[in-house]
């Protein structure tokens, strides 16, 4: 044990803790112990023994076995209690299995280490079986076999993890919570922009691109219209990338009689509801159709999504339907004691759609979103998957193969070590500190304060300046939603927004938090016309427009 703790603190170390997710994605199946009865019920441990290889093969120190809920009680709910032994046993061997054949073909003088998992699936929080009784005969085993380390996972009360562990017998070595990003898509986005902008790039808005351009075989770029004014131009480029997203086929059709790149459009919903006394995210899995849903705390309300189904049509037409809001309402209600929500409580939904590749995969969920580019024409690339968490490794991997085509030497990404453009140079915490105390002090409520230095970084000090030149501006647009007048100022003279309705969706995405009355939004299109230029007719239409969406919002599905 002291030799694992040592070489944990000398080198990175990267454990395998996909089990689960690769297959789900192979079997389509997920469960609390989706790992162990697809694995060993199903007789599949090759599968295992694949994931444990790539681990290893990418440089892993240390992999996890596949035991997480092989325990007492779970193993009886499905009548598998007899097999508690060997399907633990089997865990730890597969591991070894993997680990023995990469040392040996690497013949270097590295440790590998294996970690017995364990924790309680959600079944097993109500069981009457004590906790001891039902993990202590799966640790005893674990360790028999002669796992490196023992990882104890998801115990959400210290007093039940405490049943098992004797804190003085120095088992007990360290815990932790697991934490994940959470984002503001749109913002995500602006940012992005804003880098690129600074950089050297060209970022134009209201603008469709309507056809690509072909001469002689070749993609030379594309038709455009200003959707403004109507006119259209001829752009042009030594390479074409079509990040079109659900638009892809459509446009990629343009360049020939069919569509060039064939893209499968599935539609994921979202609902908006009233936050929940934590501020912590929970997951909830779905045996009856293998997917999960997310409870995300977001601006004091919570996210409750997505689903996952075809779409087929114009995607323009992607619309939130009675059933997606009736599977998710029943999804989380079947888990949660309290609160039970009904369609009342939905403040606002919404729904987008995913590109994916065309696969033949008969659900959804099981096709993969690993992201891929494509190169169907000549001078035309296509992006197709993808997620935000990988998308600047995907945006570095599209400019190394433009250079490549262009002849141009292809040199490490800049953005590889470079923070995203809003992010300040100083250590962040200590810098929000500072901006938060700031702004309270020019009249922002704390929450406020702290909301808009997470939502704007750096420019936050545009922010700010326009607070101490009008303090009105510091007050929130609305009592409920953390954010203030300012930041409709500044979205109308900074980030590009052309109507109301950009700006309340998304620059601020006040129309999916709060059910706006119509006075308000006259009197927030009052304050953007001021800086938009628009007339008192524009201003009446603007605000009509989102009166109208409101409603429509409030009615559906």
């Amino acid at each position: 044990m002291s030799q694992f703790l040592q070489e944990l603190e000398k080198a990175p170390v990267l454990a395998d803790g996909a089990m689960g997710s690769y297959l789900f994605g192979r079997t389509g199946r997920l469960s609390e112990t989706n790992h162990v009865y697809e694995a060993f019920n199903l007789d599949m441990p090759e599968l295992v023994h694949e994931v444990h290889l790539a681990y290893l093969r990418a440089g892993a120190r240390c992999i996890k076995t596949n035991t997480f809920g092989a325990n007492r009680v779970h193993l009886k709910e499905v009548g598998e209690q007899d097999r508690l032994a060997f399907i633990n046993r089997a865990g730890v061997a597969e591991a070894r299995r993997a680990r023995d054949l990469v040392t040996e073909k690497a013949g270097d003088n590295y440790s590998r280490y294996i970690l017995g998992s364990i924790g309680p699936p959600l079944e097993t929080r109500d069981s009457d079986m004590p906790l001891a009784e039902t993990y202590l005969e799966q640790l005893e085993i674990l360790i028999e076999e002669g796992v490196d380390a023992l990882l104890i996972e998801t115990f959400y009360k210290l007093d039940e993890l405490l049943e098992l562990v004797d804190v003085e017998s120095g088992l007990l070595l360290c815990g932790f919570a697991f934490f994940d990003c959470r984002m503001d898509d749109a913002r995500f986005v602006l940012e992005v922009v804003d880098g690129a902008y600074r950089s050297g790039a060209t970022a134009v808005n209201r603008a469709m691109a309507r056809e690509l351009l072909v001469e002689d075989g070749r993609v030379v770029g594309a038709g455009v219209e200003d959707r403004e004014s109507g006119m259209t131009l001829e752009v042009r480029a030594m390479t074409t990338v079509c990040c079109a997203g659900p638009w892809t086929s459509g446009l990629s059709a343009s360049a020939g009689s069919a569509p060039v790149v064939a893209t499968r459009l599935t539609k994921g919903v979202h609902l908006v509801l009233p936050g929940l006394a934590s501020d912590d995210a929970l997951v909830i899995n779905s045996n009856d159709d293998a997917r999960i849903v997310f409870l995300i705390p977001w601006y004091g309300r919570t996210l409750l999504g997505t689903t996952d189904t075809d779409h087929a049509g114009d995607p323009g037409d992607a619309r939130v339907e009675a059933a997606d809001v009736a599977y998710l309402l029943e999804r989380v209600n079947r888990t949660l004691r309290k609160p039970r929500w009904t369609e009342a409580d939905v403040i606002a939904s919404f729904a987008g759609l995913r590109t994916l590749p065309v696969t033949s995969d008969s659900h959804p969920s099981n096709v993969t979103r690993e992201w891929r580019l494509a190169e169907p024409m000549d001078g035309l690339l296509v992006p197709v998957g993808g997620k935000y968490t990988s998308a600047r490794a995907d945006a570095a991997a599209i400019v190394d193969r433009v250079l490549i085509r262009a002849g141009w030497p292809v040199r490490a990404s800049p953005t590889e070590d470079r923070p995203f453009p809003w992010c300040p140079a100083e250590p962040f915490d200590a810098w929000a500190v500072d901006q938060v105390s700031e702004a309270v002090s020019l009249g922002l409520d704390p929450v406020t304060a702290h909301t808009c230095t997470l939502r704007h970084g750096t420019r936050v000090a545009r922010i700010l300046e326009l607070v101490r030149d009008n303090p009105d501006l510091a007050r929130r647009i609305v009592p409920d939603a953390p954010f203030c007048r300012a930041e409709i100022v500044h979205a109308a003279r900074e980030e590009m927004a052309r109507s109301l309705d950009d700006v309340l969706r998304r620059r601020i995405p006040l129309i999916l938090l709060s059910r706006l009355d119509a006075e308000t939004v006259c009197e927030i299109a009052a304050l953007a016309a001021e800086h938009l230029g628009w007339n008192d007719a524009r201003c009446r239409e603007e605000a009509a427009s989102v009166i109208s969406s409101r409603r429509r919002q409030d009615t559906a599905p």
